[in-house]
């Protein structure tokens, strides 16, 4: 299996629209344990932000 690890980009962009954008990527696949994973990294991320 191959895996890649893709570095997120700029500050200030938030986990969901990061996934969202490599998964309108041909050959991306998603599984539900990343969209789970992503769902939490959101919520801590929208938590956060602004503090």
């Amino acid at each position: 299996m191959s895996q890649h690890v893709i570095a997120p980009p700029a500050v200030g962009i938030s986990p969901l629209t990061w996934y969202q954008s490599l998964a309108s990527q041909e050959g991306f696949i998603s599984d539900q344990s990343q969209a789970a994973a992503i769902d939490r990294l959101e919520t801590l991320w929208q938590a956060f932000d602004g503090v």
